[in-house]
């Protein structure tokens, strides 16, 4: 079950983790049947990889529109912490 806050539950799952779950148990299910299907592995592994290549996708769309929406300070931290790049230090400010 999902939590949305501390006050309520989901009954429902997001329609995005269906698939991943989806895709994951698919590739399960072709690696692990006693039957091997090398065809079934080959297009669960592209399904799992074009399911990732999405979410990542949608990952940075909504990134990108959270980074737009902050005042300039904010947008250079966030920037700064959204690059997965471990900082100097001390770290140099930003020059406008």
């Amino acid at each position: 079950m999902l939590v949305d806050d501390a006050r309520h539950t989901r009954t429902t799952v997001d329609p995005s983790m269906a698939i991943n779950q989806a895709t994951r148990q698919e590739v399960a299910d072709a690696a692990y049947s006693t039957n091997f299907d090398i065809g079934r592995m080959v297009a669960a592994l592209r399904a799992k990889a074009q399911y990732q290549a999405d979410a990542a996708l949608r990952s940075s769309e909504s990134s990108i529109a959270r980074l737009k929406r902050l005042p300039k300070a904010d947008q250079v931290r966030y920037a700064r912490y959204i690059s997965g790049v471990e900082p100097t230090y001390p770290p140099e400010p930003c020059k406008d």
